[in-house]
């Protein structure tokens, strides 16, 4: 029986990526679209075969931030095998994953795979590579919402929220704080936790994310972040 597809790592400038060549060209899009809910996966672009030896479309696949080449190509077969054999649906399962460490990093990956939407709502903002990656996806294009506790820890220790599309929150509904942290991503991603995006949830405290690929969990998530920038509670 001829294999399905086929799968190479390659180098350019640094940057090291992956090539799957799918036999099938009918079912290519279909396969873009399940590893591109891989939380390995970073990108992944239909692009045309320079291959001799495999002249069909390819997919370019790029890791994201927290997984070696190796990882992510471990994944793809793995997540590739199911599928041309019928072991999985054509559904993106559902990913839960839990982190106490480097979770800078773990939400900056998350971010990076933004395609339409960010919807961030957080106490306590202090992290200047998280608060830059909001707003180098903005000016890719992506729709970034912000609602934050207005408080004199971020008056004075964050940074220009004007510079994104942000609701500045005083007091929570029930006469307390706005002390929500999560966001949600292209309505189809999660992430939640104790850790405010801040310098001491990094480097200080005990702390912890999941990050939930579920978008029927996201489109909660979307409607709780609605009701808090609609709210008169300042």
């Amino acid at each position: 029986m001829p294999q399905n597809f086929d799968t190479e790592i390659r180098e350019t400038f640094g940057n090291r990526y992956l090539k799957v060549f799918i036999r099938d060209i009918n079912r290519i899009e279909e396969s873009q679209r399940l590893l591109q809910g891989l939380p390995s996966v970073r990108t992944v672009n239909v692009t045309p075969s320079q291959s001799a030896n495999n002249p069909s479309q390819t997919l370019t696949i790029y890791p994201t931030r927290v997984y070696s080449i190796e990882e992510t190509q471990r994944e793809v077969i793995s997540t590739l095998n199911n599928y041309f054999n019928g072991v999985i649906d054509r559904t993106p399962p559902v990913q839960n994953e839990a982190h106490f460490r480097d979770i800078q990093n773990r939400i900056i990956a998350a971010l990076d795979s933004a395609r339409v939407s960010i919807k961030v709502a957080m106490a306590w903002f202090t992290n200047e590579e998280l608060f830059n990656k909001l707003v180098e996806k903005q000016e890719q294009g992506v729709d970034v919402q912000l609602v934050i506790y207005d408080d004199g820890v971020n008056r004075r220790h964050g940074f220009d929220f004007s510079r994104l599309n942000h609701t500045p929150i005083r007091r929570a509904e029930r006469g307390g704080l706005m002390h929500d942290k999560f966001c949600v991503i292209d309505n189809q991603t999660v992430i939640t936790g104790s850790y405010n995006w801040t310098n001491n949830a990094e480097f200080r405290n005990e702390e912890n994310i999941t990050i939930e690929r579920d978008p029927q969990q996201a489109s909660t998530y979307s409607v709780e972040f609605r009701r808090l920038m609609n709210s008169n509670t300042n």
